[in-house]
């Protein structure tokens, strides 16, 4: 399976709203987090069969986003 392009929008001081495209032959998505703090590792966030999701994180860190199929 090929990659596919993921976003992430701020919608408010806390919310992000994280969208990406279709995969073929998905059933469903992991989404993961991490901060941007170097040494930090992905934690899950949220398995879903959407193609957004929209989440509150803790204000102040900046994050990174991983989406797999």
């Amino acid at each position: 399976m090929g990659g596919f392009a993921v976003s992430a929008q701020q919608t408010s001081e806390e919310n992000v709203k994280i969208a990406w495209e279709a995969a073929a032959n998905a059933q469903g998505y992991e989404v993961y987090y991490k901060s941007a703090t170097a040494g930090d590792s992905y934690k899950p966030l949220e398995a879903t069969d959407q193609l957004e999701l929209n989440v509150s994180l803790k204000q102040g860190p900046r994050y990174c986003f991983m989406v797999k199929a």
